[in-house]
């Protein structure tokens, strides 16, 4: 019998809950004017959302079993250190918009490109353990 709380469960909901929370966060900072800060937002949520309906629809496709469960865990690690790009990028948007004026959009702007150049890092190392998964179909 399978088990009802496995790891590929734990990962999925774990990676679908965090990056709803951080897109939604960005919506809910949104202005209903235009500024640059109003485009980042808008670029921050296009980039965060396509790469979690990737991630998710690659994961979804990979199986479980309790041979390749320390596969999951290490996907497990990989995206949390992949969820911290996120939140140096939000970190570094929420920063620039408290500071204001072109110092804040500088900041904004490298802060947001170094979170998802961070971020873009660790779902490349990401491949190698899916590729696994789904090679022991």
């Amino acid at each position: 019998m399978k088990r009802l709380v496995d790891v590929k469960r734990n990962v999925l909901v774990l990676w679908g809950v965090a990056v709803s929370l951080f897109l939604w966060y960005f919506v809910m900072i949104s202005q209903n004017e235009f500024s640059v800060f109003q485009y980042l937002i808008f670029c921050t949520i296009l980039f965060g959302g396509g790469l979690a309906y990737h991630v998710m629809s690659e994961l979804a496709a990979c199986p479980y079993t309790e041979e390749n469960s320390s596969l999951w865990r290490k996907i497990r690690r990989i995206l949390c250190i992949v969820f911290l790009g996120y939140l140096f990028a939000g970190c570094a948007l929420l920063l620039g918009i408290h500071w204001g004026g072109n110092r804040g959009i500088l900041f904004a702007i490298v802060g947001l490109v170094a979170g998802m150049f961070w971020a873009m890092h660790f779902l490349i190392r990401l491949k190698q353990p899916v590729l696994e998964l789904l090679s022991s179909k």
